[in-house]
This record gives C-alpha cells, sequence and structure tokens, in this order.
C-alpha cells in the first residue's frame, strides 16, 4: 500500500471521526470530495476546454490541473493531482477555493454549468457549492423596512 492510499484513508476516517459534511449542490457529502485550498468565490460555472472562453470570475470545473491557467474565481477538478504543482501553490496563495470531486459528483456539474455559484471551503475542509438562486435570502435588521 502506499503512503498516498495510507493518506487518503486516513483523511475519510478523519473526516468522519469529525463529522466533516460537506454541502455540494443541495446534497450532502462525506466522501467523494476533498478539499485542496480554502477560499471564496462566486461566479458562474464553466468547464475548460480549448474552444469556450473563461474568466477570471468564473468557477472552473476541469478534469485535470492544466499549467496552462488563467487566473479564476474557484477551481474544481476531477482529479488528485499534485498539491504542489504550480497551479495549486498559487491558488493557495491567492486564496482561490480548490476542490478535487471525484466523478460521480463530478458529472453533477453539467446540471449547473453556465449558472452563478456560491463556492466556499473553509480551513477545516469543509466544502460548500451552491447555487446562487437557491440561496436563503437575508434576514432583514432592526433598521431595515418589513
Amino acid at each position: 500500500m502506499g503512503y498516498a492510499s495510507i493518506i487518503k484513508a486516513l483523511m475519510g476516517h478523519l473526516s468522519a471521526k469529525l463529522e466533516l459534511e460537506h454541502h455540494i449542490l443541495g446534497k450532502a457529502y462525506i466522501e467523494g470530495v476533498r478539499d485542496l485550498n480554502p477560499g471564496l468565490a462566486f461566479g458562474p460555472l464553466m468547464f475548460f476546454n480549448d474552444k469556450e472562453d473563461y474568466t477570471r470570475d468564473n468557477i472552473l470545473a476541469l478534469e485535470t490541473t492544466n499549467a496552462e491557467l488563467e487566473p479564476v474565481a474557484g477551481i474544481i477538478t476531477k482529479d488528485e493531482g499534485n498539491v504542489v504543482s504550480h497551479v495549486q501553490l498559487l491558488a493557495r496563495a491567492l486564496g482561490v477555493p480548490n476542490a478535487v470531486f471525484l466523478n460521480a459528483l463530478y458529472g453533477e456539474l453539467i446540471s449547473v454549468k453556465g449558472k452563478s455559484l456560491f463556492y466556499v471551503i473553509t480551513p477545516m475542509g469543509r466544502i460548500i457549492l451552491k447555487e446562487a438562486a437557491k440561496m436563503d435570502a437575508a434576514m432583514p435588521t432592526s433598521g431595515d423596512t418589513p
């Protein structure tokens, strides 16, 4: 058994013990998703491919980490990648949220392509991804009119 397998098993065990629940598009997950960098992003989801343009305001979903990646608001990758790659280190330094969504969960992202999303990864590793249109309205404060 390699070190990566041992670390992955320990991370899963630790997440279960901490009851670290991720909230992705209205569902709760304990497995199938892993944080890489904490951060906060808000923007439309795009998928990386050579035919579509994306901007720094997009949350970008990509199959594998790409060294030619331009700045974006948030990153979701399908594969584990390398936590010390140039993209990962740059994302961490800039506070760009970055997580791995494994096969089935990554496949669900197509349903929100182009929609504005709220994406946060806490310093403890909890991942939250919500459609902006489905977020709760703010509670009025005492100075607001009802």
